[in-house]
């Protein structure tokens, strides 16, 4: 019997810290993207709110991967470092700490942030609070009641983004079918998957848009290793950064158009 309540204390414990970690880290989110104490919402709520946000806001994924992986490298390395330390709490503050001071007195670390929040226009409390919103949509995994994000300097949270890019599998847009290629490409130009859907900019009938959608959400995060499409178009532009270029992937889209007729 004492080993049975041995057990059964040690599942109450583990329950109890899986309910405080997820309070905090409800808590944490709803300051990331400035909702107010009084509203009542969870975990999944604001899951899904990121996602649908980052998928009318895939030219600030792609600003986003574009950022990161042209961050100076004194930037990449000490973000690395702080990667490391997800699972180490004490050494992950104490890094944590280290980097927002090199944001603050370092020549290289202060250009690349004012750069960052001036084309993002980041003194905007809204602009902060959609930014919050697309990173989390792409690494929600990786985001606790630790791994936080910072509501006002944004900057402080790439090293998020810099850790999924870096352990997913490099998608080469040329590998992707002429349809998956054309989803793409429209989504990488400004329309929605909706708009796609909707407009029948693709496929004419029903039925063939019924299998676009499946395309859209099913098949093409499978095809990337990931579990959502605005994760998938991520990945696409990690592994093909010509796809970054607005006029890049106009170009293509035009010549796909002119192939298909």
């Amino acid at each position: 019997m004492k080993k049975l309540n041995i057990k059964k204390q040690s599942y109450k414990n583990t329950h109890n810290n899986s309910v405080t970690s997820d309070y905090k880290k409800l808590i944490m989110l709803k300051k990331a993207f400035c909702i107010g104490d009084d509203k009542e919402i969870n975990l999944q709520m604001l899951l899904d709110e990121a996602q649908n946000q980052a998928l009318n806001e895939i030219y600030l994924i792609r600003y986003l991967v574009n950022t990161v992986l042209n961050l100076p490298e004194e930037i990449h390395r000490e973000n690395n470092i702080l990667i490391n330390f997800y699972n180490s709490p004490d050494k992950y503050r104490k890094q944590y700490r280290h980097i927002k001071k090199l944001y603050q007195t370092n020549p290289v670390f202060m250009r690349t942030a004012g750069k960052i929040c001036s084309e993002l226009d980041l003194l905007t409390e809204n602009n902060r609070r959609i930014t919050n919103l697309v990173l989390y949509a792409l690494c929600f995994e990786d985001i606790t009641a630790e791994i936080k994000l910072n509501p006002e300097n944004i900057v402080l949270n790439l090293h998020i983004l810099q850790n999924l890019l870096y352990k997913s599998k490099n998608v080469d847009f040329k590998t992707l079918s002429e349809t998956e290629q054309k989803i793409v490409l429209y989504l990488a130009n400004g329309y929605t998957p909706d708009d796609i859907i909707s407009e029948k900019i693709i496929a004419d009938t029903d039925a063939e848009n019924q299998l676009l959608r499946t395309i859209i959400y099913n098949l093409l995060p499978v095809r990337c290793r990931v579990k959502s499409l605005c994760q998938a178009m991520a990945v696409i532009f990690m592994g093909s950064p010509y796809l970054c270029s607005i006029s890049g992937a106009l170009q293509l889209l035009e010549k796909l158009d002119e192939k298909g007729e």
